[in-house]
C-alpha cells in the first residue's frame, strides 16, 4: 500500500467522530487544505476519489459502531481495517476476534518496539493497563519509543487517568 492512515475513533467517548468527520480526516491526509462545510455528497466523492486513486491501508481503531464504519467502507482500491469493542456487521467484511495476549507474549510486543530499558520495570503494568490487547499495546510502546522524554512510570500515570489516556 502506498500510504497508512491510522484514526483512533474514540468509540467509548461521547467525542466519537462522526463517519462524515472521519472522511474529512481521511481526505486532508491527501489534501490539508480540503474546507469544512463540504455537503456530504461532495465528501464522499472526495473520499471515494481520494481511496480509488491510491492504495490505501485505513487501520480505524476504537470504532463506536456501523454507522460510524459502513460509510467509509466505499474503496475497491484500499483496505479498511478496525477494531470495534461491538460487534460490527459490514458486508464483506472479515471478522477476527483480537482475544487477550499472554503477559509474556505483550512483554515481548513491547519490548519489539522500544527498547527493554525504556519500560524501567513498568511493561508488566504497562501490559494490564492495556488490557493485554494488541491493539493497545503498540500505541503504548510507540509512545516510549518516540518520546525520550517521557519516563514509563509517567506513562503509567497518564494512562491510567482516562481523560489522559485519550490523548495518547
Amino acid at each position: 500500500y502506498e500510504r497508512h492512515i491510522y484514526l483512533e475513533l474514540q468509540g467509548v467517548s461521547e467525542k466519537s467522530p462522526s463517519a462524515a468527520d472521519i472522511m474529512l480526516q481521511i481526505i486532508r491526509e491527501f489534501d490539508p487544505a480540503t474546507p469544512d462545510g463540504l455537503t456530504l455528497d461532495k465528501l464522499e466523492k472526495r473520499y471515494v476519489s481520494c481511496l480509488n486513486g491510491n492504495r490505501v491501508l485505513l487501520l480505524l481503531d476504537n470504532a463506536k459502531d456501523e454507522k460510524q464504519i459502513v460509510p467509509l467502507n466505499q474503496s475497491n482500491n484500499s483496505c479498511l481495517l478496525f477494531t470495534s469493542r461491538e460487534s460490527t456487521f459490514l458486508m464483506g467484511a472479515v471478522i477476527r476476534r483480537i482475544e487477550q495476549m499472554s503477559l509474556e507474549d505483550a512483554r515481548h510486543l513491547l519490548f519489539s518496539i522500544a527498547d527493554e530499558d525504556r519500560f524501567d520495570g513498568h511493561v508488566d503494568e504497562l501490559a494490564r493497563l492495556a488490557g493485554y490487547l494488541p491493539m493497545a499495546l503498540l500505541p503504548l510502546g510507540a509512545v516510549l519509543r518516540k518520546n525520550e522524554a517521557l519516563s514509563a512510570i509517567e506513562l503509567v500515570r497518564i494512562y491510567e487517568d482516562r481523560q489522559q489516556r485519550l490523548s495518547l
